[in-house]
Protein backbone atom coordinates (compact mmCIF):
# COMPACT_ATOMS: atom_id res chain seq x y z
CA UNK A 1 0.00 0.00 0.00
CA UNK A 2 1.48 3.76 -0.82
CA UNK A 3 0.85 6.63 1.13
CA UNK A 4 -1.34 8.32 -1.72
CA UNK A 5 -3.69 4.78 -1.13
CA UNK A 6 -3.63 5.32 2.19
CA UNK A 7 -4.75 9.02 2.65
CA UNK A 8 -7.55 8.03 0.29
CA UNK A 9 -8.94 5.02 2.66
CA UNK A 10 -8.53 7.41 5.83
CA UNK A 11 -10.56 10.27 3.97
CA UNK A 12 -13.17 7.51 2.61
CA UNK A 13 -13.50 5.87 5.94
CA UNK A 14 -13.78 9.09 7.75
CA UNK A 15 -11.15 10.38 9.02
CA UNK A 16 -9.65 14.14 9.19
CA UNK A 17 -6.46 14.60 6.99
CA UNK A 18 -4.25 17.63 7.06
CA UNK A 19 -1.39 19.06 5.29
CA UNK A 20 1.69 19.76 7.85
CA UNK A 21 4.65 21.08 7.17
CA UNK A 22 8.12 19.89 7.45
CA UNK A 23 11.43 20.91 6.87
CA UNK A 24 12.86 19.05 3.58
CA UNK A 25 16.91 17.75 3.85
CA UNK A 26 17.68 16.22 -0.05
CA UNK A 27 19.20 13.15 0.31
CA UNK A 28 22.25 12.23 -1.74
CA UNK A 29 21.96 8.61 -1.08
CA UNK A 30 18.36 8.36 -2.57
CA UNK A 31 17.24 4.89 -4.22
CA UNK A 32 14.04 6.62 -5.64
CA UNK A 33 14.20 5.75 -9.72
CA UNK A 34 12.94 8.89 -11.42
CA UNK A 35 10.84 7.91 -14.23
CA UNK A 36 9.99 4.52 -13.41
CA UNK A 37 8.79 5.83 -9.74
CA UNK A 38 6.72 8.39 -11.58
CA UNK A 39 5.42 5.45 -14.01
CA UNK A 40 4.32 2.85 -11.10
CA UNK A 41 2.86 6.38 -9.00
CA UNK A 42 1.10 6.64 -11.94
CA UNK A 43 -0.26 3.67 -12.46
CA UNK A 44 -1.36 3.28 -8.50
CA UNK A 45 -3.10 6.84 -8.78
CA UNK A 46 -5.01 5.55 -11.65
CA UNK A 47 -6.33 1.61 -9.96
CA UNK A 48 -7.24 4.13 -6.59
CA UNK A 49 -9.43 5.62 -9.06
CA UNK A 50 -10.76 3.38 -10.87
CA UNK A 51 -11.38 0.85 -8.41
CA UNK A 52 -14.89 0.01 -6.62
CA UNK A 53 -14.78 -0.84 -3.07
Amino acid sequence: MRDVEILWLAERLGYRVREVGIRWRDDGDSRLQLVQGNVQNTLDLLRIRFERF
